[in-house]
């Protein structure tokens, strides 16, 4: 039989390792190299990453900063008043509205303008509404100069009580106090009421002081409704009060009749029942990311009106000028709805009758005008009660007076310029007050726009003996593509949570109508509670976010970018604490409004979409990238107050460097861990392998096995362990039923116990 060589291996044998000369060295220089160099292009990885991210960082800390200057901070709510009379004084603006005639030019000034020194020779202030009860009590400051030196203060104080309409009060009590470190008559004074229908309801209390400081007379006086009513914000108003002994050059105290009338017109404005809004807290991130994406669609509205009022075809009030309020509105839907406060917004004759006919009586002590409304509505003695309070009564008469018919109440000889500025371009106020005084229409333009009233649920007297009404408005203006604000529901309101408040704080134009400045600002606070109004039960929002003066209208906006509510009401409650309670009226109100009126919201708004786009990349400092969608929202709504300003500072950021492109940060840091960790993995398999070998070589060696090897040996074959017996190759004749102990051992093996290796480099088998 024909025979054949096989290899054959025995059963114990295991595979062969091959070692070659590098395996002589413990390390290998490579292995540590590239090991370094990916720890290093991971260093640099993290590096690059980290200077992108600190990059972002900054240029999101600068769009950041530019958002919260573009929009105004107030942090106080103590103004300062002075006057070249020589008196300086304090107030607080959530508690009192003040306005000063200046007898140098005629004009009535407002707001944060009374902290310009003028020649302010009467200063009034007013509070609203104190203890959520609507009031008509003010104060008022007088300064004159003395003709005589020598007047004594009981002439100065006999004088002033026997001029203007301080006549036939009883007095009540006398004492000294002071004043600035002066000495001031104080008298309290009654009026002689005889008029039995309204003795138990009216009650009105004068409270005067009079003095004299540096040759000049000062007289205070203070009217409340009745006694009860709390006069602490005035009291505080007296304690912070200075004179001086500046000398001064004065006009003579009758200016023309044009500034009469223009000072007896505003006049009216300190007798608003309602509170406006006008301070503001301190902004968070998330709030200032509110004011930027929502400050578009809030709008400054201004209401001017004239008309002639009768009731029953009878002449009431000729040349009713009223009015002149500036307030806040938000849009709610993309086709020009507006909300805000019914007070911001109304002309309604029947409001001004019923208010003429109560400041007559509590200020002028003039009661024939709201009898004349009583006889009408046919209220009589039995209507009110001897048992009732005061206050109690009072809400008795004001709801049968508005029981009167609105069909016995028409208007002539009328213009209403109720005006909305959408952008930072405000109206002239001059042209604006004689334009309605002359019963004309005030000019559209193209970010002016008149506009009317939809729908509105609103009573001027509202709230003595619980509300009526929920003072919420709806407008509408003519245009489409308006930014929009998203509208929420009070029930996500929690206790403690972000409260912001968007509006126009109430800042006055040089002659005291409105607020120059066009860009809104933000209040923010917490919510205090969910409450219960008075009388109709509707829901309110108690919250320490100011509102005052001028954001009446604005939208309370929670930390989500809802609209939960309207800003509405201040309250003073100096009777019980010196805290003052704000609240806002439930977006339920407003929603109720408009389905009562099938008024429809279109929500869909194209410049609030692209808006809100270029907000996002903005604040990421993808500069570049948002000036795509600025230019978007530019040509959708040419109005926009703010896109102009967010597209220079982004261009600016542009050339000064700080634009960041879009980076793939996330999928970049993961390919790049990736590749850190495999080739970690790879090269520490590699070492490992190497030490292996490294010390299977030193084995073979110590043994015998193996002679040293150096840089041109052959690589060798050797067994995984060197105190293992080294099988040897035969060559044998195959056989058909070959035996199981035959083992062919190779030639070039080396022979059992044979230190020197025979193998053939050439061929390790």
């Amino acid at each position: 039989m024909k025979q054949k060589l096989k290899v054959k291996k025995s059963v114990n044998h295991k595979k062969q390792v091959k070692l070659t000369h590098h395996h002589a060295k413990p390390y290998r220089k490579r292995h540590y190299g590239s090991f370094f160099g990916l720890f290093v292009a991971a260093v640099i990885l993290l590096v690059l990453l980290v200077q992108y991210n600190d990059q972002v960082y900054n240029s999101t800390l600068e769009a950041r900063t530019f958002i919260s200057h573009l929009f105004n901070t107030n942090t106080s709510t103590t103004k300062n008043v002075s006057s070249t009379y020589g008196f300086t004084f304090t107030y607080d603006t959530n508690k009192l509205y003040a306005s000063a005639y200046d007898s140098a030019n005629g004009n009535l000034y407002i707001g944060d303008e009374l902290s310009t020194t003028r020649q302010y020779q009467e200063v009034r202030l007013s509070s609203s509404w104190v203890n959520g009860k609507s009031s008509t009590s003010q104060m008022t400051l007088k300064a004159a100069v003395l003709a005589n030196p020598d007047e004594t203060l009981n002439q100065i104080e006999s004088n002033f009580m026997s001029s203007g309409s301080y006549k036939g009060e009883i007095l009540s009590s006398t004492s000294t106090v002071q004043i600035g470190g002066n000495t001031f008559i104080k008298s309290v004074w009654h009026q002689n009421q005889t008029n039995q229908l309204l003795s138990k309801v009216l009650n009105p209390v004068l409270t005067t002081y009079c003095g004299k400081v540096n040759g000049k007379a000062y007289t205070i006086s203070i009217s409340q409704t009745t006694s009860s009513t709390s006069i602490d914000a005035y009291l505080d108003v007296l304690n912070s009060m200075n004179f001086n002994s500046k000398t001064v050059s004065l006009l003579p105290t009758n200016v023309s009749g044009a500034a009469k009338a223009h000072k007896t017109w505003f006049d009216s404005l300190l007798f608003a029942n309602l509170a406006f809004a006008a301070s503001n807290n301190t902004s968070t991130p998330a709030s200032e990311n509110i004011s930027s994406l929502y400050s578009p669609a809030v709008v400054k509205i201004y209401n001017v009106y004239c008309q002639d009022v009768s009731i029953q075809g009878k002449m009431y009030l000729t040349s009713d000028c009223n009015g002149g309020v500036s307030g806040t509105g938000f849009f709610v839907s993309s086709d020009g709805i507006i909300a805000s406060n019914g007070h911001v917004v109304s002309s309604n004759p029947k409001d001004d009758v019923i208010m003429d006919a109560l400041n007559n009586a509590v200020t002028n002590n003039d009661f024939s005008y709201i009898q004349f409304l009583a006889n009408i509505a046919g209220v009589t003695q039995a209507d009110l009660p001897s048992n009732n309070s005061n206050e109690k009564n009072l809400g008795i008469l004001i709801d049968d007076l508005y029981k009167i018919p609105d069909s016995d109440f028409s208007v002539s000889n009328n213009v209403s310029n109720l005006v909305v500025a959408l952008g930072t371009k405000q109206p002239d106020p001059s042209e604006l007050i004689d334009d309605t005084q002359n019963l004309t229409s005030y000019p559209q333009q193209d970010t002016i726009l008149h506009a009317k009233v939809s729908a509105m649920d609103y009573r001027a007297a509202d709230g003595v003996n619980g509300f009526v009404k929920s003072d919420v408005a709806l407008l509408k203006i003519d245009g489409s593509d308006y930014p929009v604000v998203k509208l929420g529901t009070i029930n996500d309101v929690m206790q403690g949570a972000n409260l912001n408040i968007l509006g126009f704080p109430g800042q006055a134009s040089s002659n005291g109508l409105v607020n120059s400045d066009g860009v809104v600002s933000l209040t923010s606070g917490t919510v205090a509670s969910i409450k219960n109004a008075a009388g109709n039960g509707n829901k309110l929002i108690e919250t320490d976010t100011v509102i005052g003066h001028g954001n009446s209208g604005g939208p309370a906006i929670d930390d989500n970018g809802s609209v939960v509510g309207i800003a509405t009401y201040t309250v003073n409650g100096a009777s019980t604490s010196d805290a003052t309670f704000n609240y806002v009226r439930d977006i339920g109100d407003l929603i109720s409004l408009a389905n009562k009126n099938n008024v429809n919201f279109n929500t869909t708004s194209k410049t609030q979409v692209a808006w809100q786009k270029a907000i996002e990349l903005f604040n990421k400092s993808h500069y570049s990238e948002s000036l795509k969608y600025f230019n978007q929202v530019k040509t959708l709504y040419p109005a926009h107050p703010t896109v102009a300003a967010f597209i220079a500072n982004a261009n600016s950021q542009i050339q000064q460097g700080h634009d960041i492109k879009s980076f793939p940060t996330i999928i970049v840091l993961t390919i790049g861990l990736v590749i850190v960790v495999a080739g970690a993995v790879v090269m520490i398999f590699v070492i490992r392998n190497h030490k292996k070998k490294h010390d299977l070589y030193n084995q073979h060696v110590a043994s015998g096995a193996i002679s040293p090897m150096v840089a041109g040996s052959a690589p060798q074959f050797v067994q995984p362990t060197a105190n293992q017996v080294m099988p040897t190759t035969q060559v044998v004749p195959q056989q058909t039923s070959p035996s199981p102990q035959d083992v062919i051992v190779p030639d070039d093996s080396p022979a059992q116990g044979d230190n020197k290796s025979t193998i053939n480099p050439n061929n390790p088998f």
